[in-house]
C-alpha cells in the first residue's frame, strides 16, 4: 500500500502506517500510471483527525479511515476530485484504462451529483469520446474548475470567457483546449487583480513623471539592454543586425495580435536566428536542453515533447493565447499572469529548433504590451533582471523540466548525438502546472519595476552630471567621454593602467585622477542597491 515512485517528497515525516493512497496517488498506483507527482497527496492512516504536511511546495493530507473511498476507480476519482483537486494529466492517463460503463453506471446512479458529472464532463472533454448518457435538464450549473480554487475563464457568477456545456450542466471554464491546457493554482502568494493593476499604475506614474528628454533616452537604452540581456541568459553572443532585429520588434509589441498563426510565430523566429537557421514550420526532429560533457558524451537537462506531438499542442497554445488576449480576458486573468502562461508554454513546448527561449521571453514582453500593462513605446527591462539572478530563473524552468526529466524514458545515439523519447509522455507537458512560474514572473517584474527602473532613470542624471563635470577637467570628443565612464565603472570606478595605454594614452596622471574624481562626484549620491549601474 505505498505510493507510487516518485510521488513522496523528500523528508516527508510520515509513519508506516500513514502510507495508504487515496485520490490520484490510489489511481495511480493501482492503474500503474506513468504521472508526474500531483501537488496534492492524499493518504488514509489510524488517525482521529486531519494532518498536513506542507513540504517543498506541495501538501500531504493525512485523513482518518472513516473518510477512505471504495475501492472502485469511479470512488477514487471522485474522491480525488473533492480533496486532491484537478489533474488532467492523470484524468486523462486513467480514462485510457478504465472500464467506461462504471463510469456511465455510476452517473445514472447519481446524475446531479456534482463531482460525477464534473467527471462525466472532464472524460469527454479529454477523450473526444461521448459516453451513452443523455443530455442532462435538471440540476444546477457547476464549475470545472472551481474558480476559487484555480485561475479560470470565469466562474458561475461572472462567467465571462467560461462557455456552458449544457450536456452535463458544468461551466467549462478552462484556460485552454484539450490539447494545451496549463493549470494555475490559487497560490497564497498569487497575486490579486488589484496588486497587479497596482503594479501597471508604479510604472506607468514613473514613466509619466519622469524628464522627456530623459525618458526617451532612457527607453531606448533599455531596448538594447532587454536584448542583450535576452540573448546573454543563454550564455550567447548577439550580432548587430540581430540584435537590431530584436530592438525592432520589441518596438512593434504593442502592434497586431500575437500568435494569430504558425505563420506569425515562424516569421517571430525567423528574426532571431542566424538566416542559416531560420525555420519554416515546427521542429520534425527531437530537441533538448543541453550540450556535451568532457568525455563527448551527451547531458541533458530537458527533453522536450516529440516532434509527432507538438502541432496539436501549438494548436492548442494559439487557441488558448487567443482567448487570454481577446477582449474581456482582462477580468478574469491579469497582464501577469496571462504572460507567464503564454511564455512558459511555449518555451515547454520548444517548437522551434532554435530561438526558443529568446521567443519565450519576446512573447512575455508582447502579452504585457497587448495587455496594456506596459505603456505604448516603453519595454520593462525584464530579461535584465532575470540575468541578475539567473539562478532564480533556472529554478523556475527545471520546476517542471526536472519531473519530466524523471519521469521520461529515452535512448542517446552516441554517434551522431540524436535522441528518441520512448513511449507516449504527451500528456505530462499538455496539462502542465505553471503556478510556479506565474508567482515568479510577478516577483521578476515588481523587482523591475520598483528598483531596476528607477535604478536605470537615475543612472542617466547621474550619466549627465558625469560628462559636464569631464568638461570641467578636459574637452575630449563624447565618444571618449562615455568610453572613459564605461571603463571606469567596469573596474571600480578608476582607469586601469591596460586600459588607459590603449585609449587614453594622451591624458597627463593629473587629468586621469581629477576625472576619476570627477565621476566619483557625480556618482556618489545615487541611490537604490546600485546593479543597473554598469552601461557596456
Amino acid at each position: 500500500m505505498t505510493l507510487p515512485p516518485g510521488w513522496l517528497p523528500a523528508g516527508a515525516d510520515l509513519g508506516e502506517d500513514e502510507q495508504s493512497p487515496a485520490g490520484y496517488a490510489a489511481v495511480v498506483r493501482d492503474l500503474e500510471l506513468d504521472c508526474l507527482p500531483h501537488h496534492h497527496i492524499s493518504l488514509i492512516a489510524e488517525v482521529n483527525r486531519r494532518r498536513t504536511i506542507d513540504i517543498d511546495g506541495r501538501t500531504i493530507d493525512v485523513y482518518p479511515s472513516r473518510q477512505v473511498p471504495s475501492g472502485d476507480l469511479v470512488s477514487q476519482l471522485v474522491f480525488a476530485l473533492r480533496y486532491d483537486g484537478v489533474s488532467l494529466e492523470v484524468l486523462a492517463e486513467a480514462f485510457r484504462r478504465m472500464e467506461v460503463s462504471h463510469l456511465v453506471s455510476a452517473v445514472r446512479e447519481q446524475p446531479t451529483s456534482s463531482y460525477l458529472r464534473r467527471l462525466w464532463f472532464f472524460f469527454e472533454w479529454l477523450t473526444e469520446k461521448r459516453l451513452g448518457l443523455p443530455d442532462l435538464d435538471v440540476g444546477n450549473y457547476v464549475e470545472a474548475l472551481p474558480s476559487t480554487a484555480y485561475l479560470t475563464l470565469g466562474s458561475l457568477k461572472q462567467p465571462c470567457l467560461a462557455v456552458r456545456s449544457r450536456r452535463h450542466r458544468v461551466l467549462d471554464n478552462l484556460l485552454g483546449t484539450r490539447d494545451w491546457c496549463p493549470i494555475v493554482r490559487r497560490h497564497p502568494q498569487l497575486p490579486t487583480p488589484d496588486q497587479v493593476a497596482g503594479l501597471a499604475g508604479e510604472a506607468w506614474a514613473m514613466l509619466e513623471d519622469a524628464d522627456q528628454d530623459l525618458l526617451q533616452r532612457s527607453i531606448a537604452y533599455l531596448y538594447t539592454k532587454e536584448t542583450k540581456s535576452s540573448y546573454l541568459i543563454e550564455r550567447e553572443e548577439i550580432s548587430g543586425d540581430r540584435q537590431q532585429r530584436f530592438i525592432g520588434l520589441l518596438k512593434h509589441a504593442h502592434e497586431g495580435t500575437i500568435a494569430p498563426s504558425k505563420e506569425r510565430l515562424v516569421e517571430l523566429q525567423q528574426a532571431i536566428v542566424e538566416p542559416r537557421y531560420r525555420e519554416g514550420d515546427w521542429r520534425s526532429d527531437q530537441n533538448y536542453v543541453g550540450g556535451t560533457q568532457p568525455d563527448f558524451s551527451e547531458f541533458i537537462h530537458y527533453l522536450p515533447p516529440r516532434p509527432e506531438d507538438v502541432p496539436a499542442m501549438m494548436r492548442g497554445f494559439v487557441s488558448m493565447t487567443r482567448t487570454l488576449l481577446s477582449p474581456g480576458s482582462d477580468a478574469v486573468v491579469d497582464a501577469i499572469s496571462a504572460a507567464a502562461i503564454v511564455g512558459f508554454s511555449f518555451v515547454f513546448i520548444h517548437p522551434f529548433d532554435d530561438g526558443n527561449g529568446r521567443l519565450h521571453r519576446f512573447l512575455i514582453h508582447q502579452v504585457l504590451a497587448q495587455r496594456g500593462f506596459t505603456p505604448r513605446g516603453t519595454v520593462l527591462p525584464v530579461s535584465a533582471q532575470i540575468l541578475l539572478d539567473q539562478s532564480a530563473y533556472d529554478a523556475s524552468l527545471e520546476s517542471f523540466s526536472q519531473p519530466v526529466m524523471d519521469s521520461v524514458s529515452y535512448r542517446i545515439d552516441e554517434s551522431d548525438g540524436t535522441v528518441e523519447v520512448i513511449g507516449d509522455s504527451g500528456n505530462r507537458y499538455r496539462y502542465l502546472d505553471l503556478t510556479r512560474q506565474v508567482l515568479d514572473l510577478y516577483t521578476w517584474i515588481a523587482t523591475t519595476i520598483r528598483v531596476e527602473l528607477p535604478g536605470e532613470l537615475r543612472l542617466l542624471v547621474h550619466w549627465d552630471q558625469a560628462m559636464k563635470a569631464m568638461d570641467e577637467v578636459v574637452d575630449m570628443p563624447q565618444r571618449k567621454k562615455h568610453l572613459f565612464i564605461t571603463l571606469c565603472r567596469q573596474n571600480g570606478g578608476r582607469l586601469s593602467a591596460t586600459k588607459r595605454a590603449r585609449h587614453f594614452a594622451e591624458l597627463g596622471d593629473d587629468e586621469v585622477q581629477a576625472l576619476e574624481g570627477a565621476l566619483s562626484m557625480a556618482f556618489s549620491d545615487r541611490t537604490g542597491n546600485g546593479r543597473s549601474a554598469d552601461r557596456s
